[in-house]
């Protein structure tokens, strides 16, 4: 099933879409982040201070267990452990902190109430306890006593304001940082990192003329502070003036000309590519042969999807220096992304000659041999992996290997290799599930899925991947239950609630796919995605103005969402309305993406509603060059010839759209009927 709304393509496989793209970060994470711990959160300024030295061994003990087991994830473990030092140990302040963090993540604020609250019993001037209070009553909506607890720190230590103003940035508690802010300005008014952070609020509130005065203030205070130069700068860009920006970006480099990289990656980040193009030609022309700035073009015309110009760049770039890595890299990278698989392998085997411990160059090179069938190479990289890994971690690479290349029953053999010998590695139970899904063996991804516990860190990947076999089957309660189990044992995690509101809304059941967005909406994470799956539900249950509302919410978050932009431009295409701001909208959307088929679709609508029939041509036609099984586009193209009066291949157009599995079945019928009509006369 298709669905269509905005010009933003949701299909019944939503669920296929959010396991390929769980599957692929799982993959990056890993093989670039093999042998790497998670690092603990940490909520207060001693939360890291070693307690050996005040517990007894017991606590210490199973101490160091739950922190280890809340690092991973396993919330319950850890609460089991935590509560185990305790019994030791109640008087601990680090052990009821630690407990505190566990029952905030298992969202069991009113116990981690009373945690919190004992270690301010324990040692009343602890600052980091009265944080960790401080940030439970936000969690709870008490701002009044968080409030409370944050003037307990300041009357304790008068030097704990920048924290709470850090904390209140990293929690986006913007309008309380303000408070913060002014009071420290006005103690120490030349202080250019309170202006600094001043500024940077304002920005987030949206009062670009006041972030001005204050990044203005900085650079009174140091002229040269490049910092503040930068800050001054984005904000011109944030606020249009493009050339006051320009003009700071020279100030920048006159006073330190090394700054070019970070200007240009500040841009890349901004996603100003052409901005950063203009600086790097400039520094190009003062300085030919300089590797960076060559390199960093190559970098920019890669994002722009300008291949070609962008492995002329790398090229050059190898030239003057043949043995950068990062270009080595990049031009492999463009190779293998543009299909010359030849030049890609040996681009890498080139790379790993300089730098053998290239690990993600590695595991390219083995799966482009494997693509390629090339059994004599991958062999003898195969024997290196013996050299390079530990039994497990070489099994699981190749594991994850082979199902990247769908050879699944080489996957499920290396899995089945670790699980046979670490019963317990739920990382690889999980993987092993995947490629049984893939193979079409459901009942035994059914049976590993089933293997993983509610304390491991993938219980909830686990659940996903459950519903997902389920829907696919048509067992929606079976779907329900796997969903609504995860966010029972994490229901701060938002992934089950996504899915959850996906499954009701491929259901037709819109209200409730709204309520569950609703109550995702309030875990403060992901905003952007969730405010857009919200748009996409009113816009399918009939409320187009509340659909576009959430959009342009989207967009006062992140005026660069494209496809936000485009969902507001369509929508007013089709309902004839607004049709500059339509276009205008539609036309930034694909400065940001230029390789959009469904943007490159809708400016071509835009034109076609217009009456800029040629214009609309060109753009429709290059949309369905992208993507010529599209539906939609072959209707929009239908409807172009069919004004132009090319009746036979509007005709055409049609039964491409109807063999393509329209989501509007029977609007095209009947336009294939008219024109049959037309064409008989």
């Amino acid at each position: 099933m298709n669905f269509v709304f905005g010009k933003i393509k949701i299909r019944s496989c939503f669920f296929k879409f959010i396991i390929r793209a769980i599957f692929t970060l799982l993959i990056v994470t890993v093989f670039s982040c093999a042998g790497m711990g998670s690092r603990p959160e940490t909520a207060s300024p001693d939360e890291t201070k070693n307690p050996s030295s005040s517990l007894p061994r017991e606590a210490y003990t199973n101490f160091i267990l739950g922190s280890i087991h809340l690092s991973k994830g396993e919330y319950i473990k850890a609460k089991g452990y935590i509560s185990k030092a305790l019994k030791a140990d109640p008087d601990s302040i680090y052990l009821n902190k630690k407990m505190a963090l566990v029952l905030v993540r298992l969202n069991d604020m009113s116990n981690a109430l009373k945690y919190a609250r004992r270690c301010i019993e324990i040692d009343p001037e602890d600052i980091g306890s009265h944080i960790l209070l401080a940030e439970i009553y936000g969690s709870t909506g008490d701002t009044e006593a968080a409030k409370s607890e944050h003037k307990k720190i300041l009357e304790i230590d008068p030097g704990q304001l920048t924290v709470l103003i850090t904390l209140h940035l990293k929690n986006k508690k913007y309008q309380d940082a303000l408070d913060l802010l002014h009071e420290a300005i006005s103690r120490d008014p030349d202080s250019i990192y309170l202006n600094k952070k001043m500024a940077l609020v304002l920005v987030r509130l949206n009062d670009m003329s006041n972030a001005l005065k204050y990044a203005r203030r900085c650079i009174e205070i140091d002229p040269e502070d490049i910092d503040s130069h930068i800050l001054l700068a984005e904000i011109y860009g944030s606020t249009g003036d493009t050339e006051a920006a320009k003009s700071e970006h020279k100030k920048i480099l006159e006073i330190d000309p090394g700054q070019l990289t970070a200007l240009i990656t500040l841009q890349l980040k901004n996603k100003k590519y052409q901005d950063a193009l203009d600086l790097l030609h400039e520094a190009i022309s003062r300085d030919p042969e300089n590797e960076i700035v060559h390199y960093y073009i190559g970098r920019v015309n890669a994002q722009l999807g300008n291949l070609e110009e962008a492995e002329s760049s790398y090229i050059k770039t190898l030239e003057i220096n043949g043995t950068m890595q990062s270009a080595l890299f990049d031009l492999a990278s463009i190779y293998q992304t543009q299909k010359k698989d030849e030049k890609a392998i040996a681009a890498y085997e080139k790379l790993l000659d300089y730098y053998p411990g290239n690990i993600t160059a590695f595991e390219r090179l083995m799966g482009l041999y494997l693509k390629h069938g090339n059994n004599e190479k991958f062999d003898q990289v195969f024997e290196e992996t013996k050299k390079r890994f530990q039994p497990r971690e070489r099994h699981q690479r190749l594991g994850l290997l082979y199902l990247e290349y769908g050879q699944l029953d080489k996957s499920i053999y290396e899995f089945e290799l670790i699980v046979s010998g670490w019963p317990e590695d739920y990382e690889s139970i999980y993987f092993l599930a995947v490629a049984y899904e893939k193979n079409r063996e459901l009942a035994k991804a059914l049976e590993c899925l089933q293997l993983i516990p509610k304390e491991s860190a993938y219980f909830v990947k686990a659940s996903i991947q459950t519903a997902y076999i389920h829907e696919s089957a048509g067992n929606y309660d079976l779907a329900f239950n796997a969903l609504l189990q995860a966010i029972e044992a994490y229901n701060q995690e938002i992934e089950p609630y996504l899915f959850l509101a996906s499954l009701y809304e491929s259901l037709k059941e819109y209200e409730k796919a709204g309520q569950i967005l609703n109550d995702a909406f309030k875990l403060n994470k992901e905003t952007e995605r969730v405010l857009f799956r919200q748009g996409v539900v009113l816009d399918k249950s009939g409320d187009r103005v509340g659909a576009i509302e959430k959009m342009r919410t989207l967009l006062e978050i992140n005026p660069d969402h494209a496809d936000a932009m485009n969902y507001i431009g369509y929508t007013y295409a089709e309902m004839d309305i607004n049709l500059d701001e339509a276009l205008e909208l539609v036309q930034k959307a694909a400065e940001i993406s230029p390789e959009s088929a469904y943007i490159t679709d809708s400016l071509g609508w835009i034109y076609f509603k217009m009456g800029e029939i040629d214009k609309a041509l060109t753009l429709l036609q290059e949309a369905r060059s992208i993507l010529p099984d599209d539906p939609e586009i072959s209707e929009h193209l239908g409807d172009l010839y069919l004004q132009r009066g090319e009746y036979q291949r509007s005709l055409e157009m049609y039964r491409q759209a109807l063999s393509n599995e329209h989501s509007s079945e029977e609007k095209i019928r009947k336009k294939i009927n008219a024109v049959e009509k037309f064409l008989e006369q």
